[in-house]
């Protein structure tokens, strides 16, 4: 998980749990959802071997169909009045430092902030 979300996560994580003294990052906030298109999908299932079971597991997943080209999907769901259907997705605002943490001061005194 190396994303920008998983990212602001992790730094929230270690920086609000009591066990590393003082937090430095706010922790996450939602801005606001918006609306994703969505897509035709099918259902894959994928086998794969699974060593400390000692067996072959089987894993249903849902795919988006794609055209020819691999890119583009296939086909955009739509609603019965003709508008497309959508998927809400959470949009998180920028990760902010505490202003009193010792990050923010070191910040100041070097003139970034």
């Amino acid at each position: 998980m190396n994303g920008r979300k998983a990212k602001r996560f992790r730094r929230a994580a270690v920086y609000l749990s009591p066990s590393h003294g003082q937090a430095q990052y706010a922790p996450p906030e939602l801005h606001h959802p918006t609306g994703v298109p969505t897509y035709e999908t099918y259902t894959r299932t994928i086998r794969a071997w699974n060593p400390a079971l000692r067996k072959i597991v089987s894993t249903e997943v849902e795919k988006i169909r794609y055209q020819l080209d691999g890119k583009t999907p296939a086909k955009l769901v739509v609603n019965k009045d003709g508008t497309p259907q959508l998927t809400l997705v959470p949009v998180w605002k920028p990760t902010r430092l505490i202003k009193d943490s010792p990050r923010a001061k070191y910040q100041e005194l070097k003139g970034v902030a």
